[in-house]
């Protein structure tokens, strides 16, 4: 990939932690497993994401940053059943300023209550902003494809 160059440095287990971590937070907030806090929510989730972000949806829409923070929050709790497990976490370029990292990885959910099927798997993608100074990742674009049940 011209303008990039392999990840190093941890790159690819930071960035595989971040998928991992983020995933188990929603899942844990929509079984209720972890307190209703807003500050809890920020730090795990919110503060996370850029203002800028969308979230391509799997069947197309197309939700700002608000909508999704918004979506999520108020689904503490609602759904006891529901898992993510990831896996095939892909970096597919690490741009020369270091700033910017594109990976894939495949999400399974399991219980699903608002998602036909509620057992599902989706190819996402997603686009971080990497800071050099405390190396943390924030989310500036994610994009959700629904993939055939097999």
């Amino acid at each position: 990939m011209k303008g990039s160059v392999a990840p190093s440095d941890g790159l690819e287990a930071l960035i595989r932690a971040e998928i991992e971590r983020f995933h188990a937070f929603v899942a844990a907030w929509f079984r209720g497993e972890v307190e209703r806090s807003e500050d809890l929510f920020r730090r795990e989730l919110s503060d996370r994401l850029a203002s800028g972000l969308i979230n391509i949806q799997p069947a197309g829409p197309v939700l700002s940053r608000d909508r999704l923070v918004s979506s999520l929050f108020d689904g503490h709790g609602a759904n006891p059943d529901f898992a993510i497990e990831i896996a095939d976490v892909a970096i597919l370029g690490i741009f020369e300023n270091g700033h910017v990292l594109l990976g894939t990885y495949l999400e399974h959910q399991s219980g699903a209550r608002n998602t036909t099927p509620s057992e599902n798997t989706r190819r996402s993608s997603v686009l971080f902003r990497l800071s050099s100074s405390d190396r943390s990742l924030t989310w500036l674009h994610i994009h959700e494809t629904g993939l055939p049940a097999s």
